[in-house]
């Protein structure tokens, strides 16, 4: 089993920082034919305003104008992995996020971290999970992921 991890700071400008309740600010996906389980997620309010972030079932993609790859944590930085985040889009993904799976809120500068036990929460390219704003005004996150393919 390859373990993998990605970090990142959405942008303010991104379109998924836009005002109003259950906007994607990113999506975690494994390639076609892959199953991949989700170990921890890691989501830190960098702004002074507070927000309640969910983490959610999508149940349409979307169309993916940027995504990023997972990276191995594999000294030799092998196998690649197949686990992707999408973090913009020309047509916004769809959730289904009343209520979502896990949900958590963030006063100003603070920060969550969920972990879930290996198989408890498992991903396929047709079962994917996005993070979703619930209830702020767009927010900047510093944001990890870590999973086991």
């Amino acid at each position: 089993m390859a373990l993998g991890a990605l970090g990142f700071r959405t942008a303010a400008a991104a379109a998924y920082t836009k005002n109003g309740a259950s906007v994607v600010y990113c999506s975690l996906h494994p390639a076609a034919n892959y199953r991949i389980s989700l170990l921890e997620v890691g989501i830190f309010n960098t702004s002074a305003s507070a927000v309640a972030m969910g983490l959610t079932r999508i149940t349409a993609c979307g169309t993916v104008s940027t995504s990023e790859a997972f990276q191995s944590l594999d000294l030799t930085g092998n196998p690649t992995l197949q686990t992707v985040l999408d973090e913009t889009w020309s047509v916004n993904p769809t959730t289904s996020n009343t209520p979502p799976l896990w949900r958590a809120f963030l006063a100003g500068n603070s920060g969550a971290i969920w972990t879930f036990a290996p198989d408890q929460m498992l991903l396929s390219n047709t079962a994917s999970l996005a993070l979703v704003n619930m209830t702020g005004t767009g927010q900047i996150l510093d944001v990890y992921f870590k999973v086991a393919e």
